[in-house]
């Protein structure tokens, strides 16, 4: 699930503190738009192909939120993830590493390709940016949601490493993204969900992004060795089919 990002509104002049940059590079025809350098398509194929078809069914145990924890503190930086997270996927603005705030940032939701924008003073309260001329919430997105993970196998695992996925800068896990988008995506698996009995399918509005979503997802679920379902990999190899 995803949680809002709290951003604090900054007066004090304080030296930004210069994050080394993470592998970006330019998507296609969309100037200023990042996308995590993923694999290859046949890279992620094999990567889909190495992991577990789990049967339809809930796990042997419920689903429950608090065992993956909260928000932990970045060592280096002292700050909670979500603002190092801002920090590092900013196009502009500040990152105060001594108040742990953003100031005047600016971002891309990849999901719907809309610029979001935080101006201080100018949007209270301060987990709310601009679209345009409009108001939304900033999330932080879990790529592959914790329920879903939860189901693919984190319910065997300690709280430490559960805590350990919730809060992965490392592996392309967490997006700052506008809440609706986000809110419709809520558990469901990637895709374009053809054939019949296939509504559990969700992929991004914005179709330059379709292709990065799916490899994120199949990248973290390989890290952490986590299952699929049969419809959940076809869906995965079916939206691949235009991908590079």
């Amino acid at each position: 699930m995803a949680h809002p990002a709290a951003l604090g509104l900054v007066g004090l002049s304080t030296l930004a503190l210069a994050l080394p940059a993470p592998p970006y590079r330019a998507a296609a025809g969309l100037p200023s738009v990042v996308t995590a350098p993923l694999p290859s398509k046949q890279e992620i194929l094999q990567q889909l192909n190495s992991l577990t078809v789990r049967p339809p069914g809930n796990p042997p145990q419920v689903y429950d939120r608090k065992r993956f924890g909260g928000w932990i503190k970045d060592p280096k930086t002292q700050c909670n993830i979500p603002v190092v997270l801002l920090a590092r996927d900013k196009f502009s603005g500040k990152f105060l590493q001594n108040e742990c705030k953003i100031e005047n940032g600016v971002w891309l939701d990849r999901y719907a390709g809309m610029v979001l924008n935080y101006q201080g003073k100018k949007i209270p309260p301060m987990n709310w940016v601009i679209s345009k001329t409009k108001k939304v919430r900033l999330d932080i997105d879990h790529v592959v949601p914790l329920k879903d993970a939860w189901a693919s196998g984190a319910w065997q695992w300690d709280d430490a490493r559960r805590e350990k996925f919730a809060n992965d800068l490392v592996r392309p896990q967490l997006l700052a993204v506008a809440s609706y988008p986000n809110q419709s995506k809520g558990q469901r698996y990637p895709g374009p969900g053809k054939g019949a009995g296939q509504p559990d399918t969700w992929w991004p509005t914005a179709k330059y992004y379709r292709c990065p979503y799916l490899k994120q997802w199949v990248v973290v679920k390989a890290h952490y060795k986590l299952s699929v379902l049969q419809a959940e990999k076809d869906n995965i190899i079916e939206g691949l089919k235009k991908c590079t």
